[in-house]
């Protein structure tokens, strides 16, 4: 056998070697990450278990118990709802404004019009008008084009149930 073949059948040999231990660790990498997720599993179960056993003597109401149930339950990946995934095209533009909730968190307002929800100087959906200002009792809307201005007053429970 001349050297170029001893050199060729080695780097061959070592070849084999390194693709057989790359993927043997790969293998178990990938089995310890799944040993390790069960047991987190069996520790997370063990715990809501103990807490479980816990609140046996706080004699909870089958509603409190539901809740509790549905809690435990597989949450959705986000919570967060992603406001432009939702939104869908309206042929006709928008003629009627329904104000059916104000919402404050912190220093930052949300009118909720047409049933979405909006924060100051944003563009109404479907209209040329904007949000000049929110309050809880009504919203100031200025229209882009021609600088109308329309206050639409916060609907009840009641108004809303007798518009639809």
């Amino acid at each position: 056998m001349t050297t170029r073949e001893r050199v060729l059948i080695a780097a061959m040999a070592g070849a084999a070697v390194w693709g057989a231990a790359t993927l043997g660790a790969g293998y178990c990498q990938k089995n310890r990450a799944a040993q390790r997720s069960t047991l987190l599993q069996a520790e997370i179960r063990t715990f809501a278990d103990q807490q479980r056993a816990r609140m046996v003597p706080l004699r909870l109401s089958e509603r409190e118990r539901m809740v509790l149930n549905e809690a435990i339950a597989a949450w959705a990946k986000s919570p967060f709802i992603d406001r432009e995934a939702l939104a869908t095209a309206v042929e006709e533009p928008v003629q009627q404004f329904f104000y059916t909730g104000f919402v404050q968190i912190g220093s930052q307002q949300f009118a909720i019009l047409n049933g979405r929800e909006y924060r100051v100087s944003e563009p109404v959906a479907q209209t040329d008008f904007r949000v000049e200002s929110i309050h809880p009792d009504h919203v100031e809307l200025v229209s882009g084009s021609g600088g109308r201005r329309i206050t639409v007053a916060l609907q009840t429970a009641k108004e809303t149930r007798e518009s639809k």
